[in-house]
């Protein structure tokens, strides 16, 4: 059961630094940040990094949300 919750928090804690990247990347790009996680998740993918692929898989959504949210506030 320990072994379970250690899991849940790494978890969240991997979702919260999606968040806070999604959040970075959108500030510092603009209009360009889904590009620029596109070229993120590239080179996960040549460096045979799955799990760092599918972060940027995950940060993705969250800038496709933000960017959502921006547009229905303009």
């Amino acid at each position: 059961m320990r072994n379970l919750v250690e899991r849940v928090r790494g978890i969240r804690a991997y979702v919260k630094n999606a968040k806070k990247a999604a959040d970075e990347i959108v500030d510092q790009y603009g209009e360009r940040a889904m590009t620029r996680v596109g070229e993120l998740e590239d080179q996960a993918l040549s460096k045979k990094g799955i799990l760092e692929f599918f972060y940027w898989k995950l940060v993705r959504e969250y800038v496709r949300d933000i960017e959502k949210a921006r547009q229905k506030n303009s």
